[in-house]
């Protein structure tokens, strides 16, 4: 294990630098000079800035100064594990692997990368070094399977998945804030809802309405719906999450890393009852308005570390980090955004896991959807607990709330014990709460709606057709007209917000062919966002076909794909 330590720099270095120079590989001794260890160092950080500028916010728990300056180190980077190094330059290479920069060569390479990313990690796990950089590792590898490459099947990220679920389990890092006292006043994820009686079930059955068995054990678990209830918010005991304290990292902090400063910098230096519809939208609509307005912006990663703007654009608008943690506590803090960032990735794969019906089933028995058994503080409960002054239903605790619901509502509906009346129950608390949170995102005024609202307003949509489908089956008399499955005016509004949004996309990605600097040609990630559109555009108008809308924005967006399979080439699809 020393060993492994002390050299897989060497031999990383060793491993660009015969991808750079292909001759030294018929040398029987492949030593590197020192100015091919730092042309190989150059091409090392280009391609983990590759890997920054591109990647989704659900990679944010990677704390940017701290990973450079661990990696920079020689003393602190014999600490590092090599997956997770290896597994952020796969990203990184693929990033750059589209047919506008690398191609084909660049995607085998990025492969390459991964299954070494991969051997590291069995390695460190067959001999004992096990520690919270595995999970980090696995997170990238995750991300890594869900982005379209060539080597992409639906087993190894299933596989890859569960490594991931497994070692936050084995790491318990859902529980690191057991016995913490809960915040109060603040915006928890699971608060925020109108009162409104729960609806009546027969007494034989009430105890087991709130329950269902995960696929794994036979001991019976919440399902992810608390009861509703006014502010001052609270989190419910069925989740038990408790609060820490925080503050958070400023610009002027950001300066004092100068390890940072050269990557962020690269030009400075190189190497850097179930009640009727109409009753439950009078419950609802009764309810008292809040004015709209919100301080979100205030405590966004961009206002407070405004270098991120230059290396990671898409984290912008991610919540603050803490400054001044000892560091224990940041890694810590990486843990808990690690866990969320893990639930918001597996979240997105129930999504798009639902373009082909039988994977929804496969999602089951996943440790990090089990919100009930997290003690766990949120970033914004981080936040109020030190006296910060966010606002209640900030846009990340709602989109987290958002992401929660859509995973307790897919647990329903592949739970194979539950009865028809606890299902109609579940549905018409589950669509109180979605019309809940679209009022509260409503409200919003920050702008920070490029990633966490646009999120939301897709995971909630999602929602509407998930409980929508338990409408139709146990309480049909809930729909408006017939057999269609949803309120006509929220599926327009949803098509016209996908048109809009995959306009942006496929501009952004011409504008990257043409050598934009936004180089929005570098996302993978959206072949499957595009699907999941057209799918669910093609259920809308099956349902009801005079949706002309859904048909129309159906066709636009595979025009759209078969573009962008064009720059993202890919057996699978």
């Amino acid at each position: 294990m020393q060993f492994a330590r002390d050299t897989w720099w060497d031999a990383l270095l060793a491993f660009y630098s015969l991808e750079k120079d292909p001759s030294l590989r018929h040398t029987q001794t492949p030593a590197i000079t020192s100015d091919q260890r730092n042309t190989a160092l150059q091409h090392i950080i280009a391609d983990l800035r590759a890997l920054f500028h591109s990647a989704a916010t659900w990679m944010s728990f990677i704390h940017l100064p701290r990973f450079f300056e661990q990696l920079l180190d020689p003393s602190r980077r014999a600490r590092m594990q090599p997956c997770l190094v290896l597994s952020a330059l796969a990203l990184g290479t693929l990033a750059q692997s589209s047919e506008v920069e690398k191609g084909k060569r660049g995607r085998h390479r990025a492969i390459k990368l991964v299954d070494m990313a991969h051997g590291a990690l069995q390695s460190s796990l067959a001999t004992g070094w096990v520690e919270v950089g595995l999970a980090q590792a696995a997170s990238l590898l995750l991300y890594f399977e869900i982005n379209l490459h060539p080597a992409q099947t639906w087993e190894q990220t299933h596989s890859t998945m569960f490594l991931l679920d497994s070692l936050i389990r084995l790491f318990s890092l859902t529980t690191i804030d057991a016995g913490h006292p809960s915040p109060t006043g603040m915006s928890g994820i699971d608060a925020g809802f109108h009162s409104m009686p729960p609806p009546a079930l027969p007494s034989n059955a009430a105890a087991a309405a709130l329950v269902i068995p995960t696929a794994s054990s036979t001991r019976p678990t919440g399902i992810g719906i608390p009861p509703m209830q006014q502010h001052p918010q609270h989190w419910e005991s069925l989740f038990a999450p408790c609060g820490l304290k925080q503050s958070f990292f400023d610009a002027t902090a950001a300066q004092s890393h100068s390890s940072y400063s050269a990557v962020a910098h690269p030009n400075a230096a190189e190497t850097v009852t179930i009640p009727t519809a109409a009753t439950a939208h009078s419950i609802l609509n009764s309810a008292p308005r809040v004015q709209r307005g919100c301080n979100c912006q205030l405590f966004s990663m961009q206002n407070a570390w405004p270098t991120v703007k230059e290396l990671s654009p898409t984290w912008a608008e991610a919540l603050m980090w803490p400054a001044n943690l000892s560091e224990a506590e940041l890694c810590k803090e990486e843990c808990r955004r690690l866990v969320w960032g893990s639930v918001m990735m597996v979240a997105n794969m129930n999504a798009y896991a639902g373009i082909i019906p039988s994977r929804v089933a496969q999602m089951r028995g996943i440790f990090v959807q089990e919100h009930e058994h997290f003690s766990l503080l949120t970033p914004s409960e981080m936040l109020v607990s030190t006296g910060m002054p966010l606002q209640n239903d900030d846009i990340w605790s709602l989109n987290l709330r958002a992401m929660r619901l859509l995973q307790s509502c897919l647990r329903v509906r592949t739970c194979p014990t539950m009865s028809g009346a606890q299902r109609a129950e579940f549905a018409v608390r589950a669509w109180l709460q979605i019309d809940d949170l679209e009022e509260r995102m409503e409200r919003h005024t920050c702008g920070l709606s490029t990633n966490y609202g646009f999120q939301s307003t897709e995971m909630l949509f999602s929602l509407r057709l998930c409980v929508s489908y338990e409408f139709q089956r146990f309480i049909p008399q809930i729909t408006t007209a017939g057999n269609v499955l949803f309120y006509r005016d929220k599926a327009e509004a949803w098509i016209r917000h996908l048109s809009i949004n995959v306009e942006e996309v496929n501009q952004a990605l011409r504008a990257g062919e043409q050598g934009g600097p936004e180089l929005g040609h570098r996302k993978a990630l959206f072949v499957f966002w595009f699907l999941s559109g057209i799918k669910t555009c093609l259920t809308l108008w099956e349902a009801d076909p005079t949706l002309a809308l859904a048909l129309t924005a159906a066709c636009q967006t595979a025009a759209y794909l078969e573009h962008f399979l064009l720059v993202w080439p890919s057996d699978r699809t």
